[in-house]
């Protein structure tokens, strides 16, 4: 019995994206294994970052958690660029719901951190 284009294509099409599936949730498992065990200090912050990034697409209160974590930890720190980018991240959070007052104040936080700080590819992504 030979398969129709369209068939194989469907096949290879979930195959592909189970696999990225797969792998995307591996790497956010391996994220959450190394909390457990890292420091409070800024790999950990780093951390947080990145599982705001996976989270950003598909979980927003997810996305937020890790974010708000990133902040808290950095404020802790006094680690400003860490501050800065959470700051970032957070009012793209507020973007993505819809709420701009609340996004526009965390931009201008995180832009005014950048430009003290003068990370200059953090002032371009936040403009």
């Amino acid at each position: 019995m030979l398969l129709s284009r369209e068939k194989i294509v469907l096949l290879l099409f979930i195959l592909v994206f189970n696999n990225v599936f797969v792998l995307s949730q591996t790497k956010t498992d391996s994220l959450l294994s190394k909390l457990k065990h890292i420091n409070n200090d800024t790999s950990k912050v780093a951390l947080f970052h990145q599982l705001y990034v996976i989270y950003k697409s598909t979980d927003l209160f997810k996305a937020q958690e890790y974010a708000e974590k990133q902040l808290f930890l950095s404020r802790n720190l006094k680690y400003q660029f860490g501050i800065a980018q959470a700051y970032k991240n957070i009012g793209l959070i507020y973007h993505k719901k819809g709420d701009y007052s609340n996004a526009m104040h965390y931009y201008k936080l995180s832009l005014e951190l950048k430009l003290k700080i003068n990370d200059q590819k953090g002032q371009s992504i936040t403009y």
